[in-house]
């Protein structure tokens, strides 16, 4: 039997043992309070009837089906973004960033990563939400590596009810909502610009029946993703719940946007203009147009980007589906000098690419799971304007027992100006086994890996599929972070 044979079965092994271990024999009753906190299982602890604790975490293992390694894998990508790391040549060396290779990556060590997460009602309304996890970026990369291991946390303190009423009776009937900390998953509006971010700041909004005012405030972006924005500040009024035909209802937004000041030195204002249909919770119709500012003689038609979107679920008692589909077109100046790859890398600069995951930022293993579609992918075509077909469809099938069938696109369609037109397919299927709501077992094959080498969290597209595992259990503290 080969090394790779004996290593991969040693694989397999360890995460049955795992698996085995963090499954519990029987489901304990279900607390009333625990369940309103999260959907599903009932392992958070509860001390009293103000505090929840739970644990999460995951594991990802990627492996080549071929003799070969990840790194000698073939990569697809759009002949715009190569060679990588166009402004840090030497980069491009010392990490070897070839046209069509993909470079080290953590889950082919054996990746994971593990979740404390918190939440505290310190009031009626008001509840502080926390979490520190620890990434560990591989097995093979030794058991206390510093270089290899990281912490983090985020916060998030959220209120919601109406104390403008003790002003008197005509303020009784004004809600009010802010949040201050790390916004995880943020959606701006009807996802235009930012979406599918984490990000650091704060929101607050004043409702009075359909009318609601909103202020949102995120920190800088230069480091945080790459994106050349100075603290972001918006203000909007919107109309929400608006009857339109028999269940169907329609959200109005407008607001403006100062993204602060560019490189230069000027201001960057953006207009925003969004409105949603929907029936109920699960399907909505929606679209968002914005404008930017700029005192350089352009075609106002070049200062223009819009989004059209839909998604959907349905499900049944053996299968479940989730869509969504989004069109974007960006013109060339909306997101003229909105890049700015040099200021974040998620490998150390000294060094080369194998074992280096942790760089002056850090890409955490927990974002895998997301997809590729975010405005700093489409940003790195400033002055061209761009247009993007994004489709993500996650489908589920129940098999036997704890067993169901899990597959996953995610395509995402670019042609730009003077550029041929690209298509990032990502692609899952497997099994899963899951004997407890929120914990699985997935075995299967994917093309989709992570890509450490722009400035943002990404994916390569690799050509051949690999074997792909992940052990991951799930836990949403009353929206811990959103």
């Amino acid at each position: 039997m080969t090394r790779r044979r004996v290593l991969g079965s040693t694989w397999i092994l360890f995460i049955a043992c795992i698996f085995c271990a963090i499954v519990p024999a029987s489901e304990a009753g279900k607390d009333e309070q625990t369940v309103s906190l999260r959907e599903h299982t009932n392992a958070s602890t509860l001390f009293d009837d103000s505090l929840f604790i739970d644990i999460a975490g995951g594991f990802y293992y990627q492996s080549p089906l071929s003799s070969s390694t990840m790194n000698d894998l073939s990569i697809h990508q759009p002949d715009y973004l190569s060679p990588r790391r166009k402004y840090e040549s030497y980069l491009t060396e010392r990490w070897q960033l070839g046209a069509d290779r993909m470079t080290d990556s953590p889950l082919a060590h054996g990746a994971s990563f593990i979740q404390l997460l918190m939440r505290r009602r310190l009031s009626r309304g008001l509840h502080v939400s926390a979490s520190i996890t620890a990434d560990h970026r591989g097995f093979s990369l030794g058991t206390y590596n510093h270089d290899d291991v990281a912490f983090y946390p985020r916060f998030l303190v959220a209120y919601h009810g109406k104390p403008l009423g003790a002003l008197g009776s005509a303020f009784s009937g004004i809600q009010t909502d802010f949040r201050l900390g790390v916004l995880e998953d943020l959606r701006f509006y009807e996802g235009l610009t930012l979406y599918n971010l984490d990000c650091q700041g704060g929101s607050g909004y004043l409702q009075s029946g359909r009318f609601r005012y909103t202020h949102l405030r995120i920190s800088d972006l230069w480091a945080g993703i790459g994106l050349a924005i100075d603290d972001l500040i918006d203000n909007s009024i919107a109309l929400l719940g608006l009857p339109v035909h028999d269940s169907w209802k329609a959200d109005l937004q407008i607001g403006c946007s100062d993204y602060g000041r560019d490189r230069e030195g000027k201001s960057i204002d953006v207009l925003n203009l969004s409105a949603g249909l929907y029936p109920d919770m699960r399907r909505r119709i929606y679209g968002q147009l914005g404008y930017r500012f700029t005192d350089l003689r352009y075609n106002s038609r070049l200062c223009l980007a819009s989004l059209v979107g839909a998604r959907g679920e349905m499900h049944s008692r053996a299968w479940d589906i989730r869509s969504r589909v989004e069109h974007r077109y960006y013109g060339g100046i909306f997101n003229y000098k909105r890049s700015q790859e040099r200021s974040v890398h998620y490998r150390r600069t000294s060094s080369r690419d194998t074992g280096n995951s942790i760089g002056s930022q850090l890409y955490p293993v927990e974002l895998f799971g997301r997809p590729f579609s975010q405005w700093a992918v489409f940003a790195e075509y400033h002055k061209r304007y761009l247009n993007a077909l994004t489709w993500h469809t996650v489908l589920r099938r129940d098999l036997v027992g704890a067993t169901r069938l899990h597959l996953e696109a995610d395509l995402n369609a670019i042609w730009s100006e003077d550029e041929d037109a690209f298509l990032y397919a990502f692609l899952k299927a497997g099994l899963v086994f899951e004997p407890v709501n929120q914990t699985y077992l997935l075995v299967g094959l994917t093309n989709k890996a992570m890509n450490l080498d722009r400035h943002y969290p990404t994916f390569y597209q690799i050509k051949q599929p690999v074997l792909h595992l992940e052990l991951i259990r799930e836990v949403d503290v009353g929206s811990v972070l959103r």
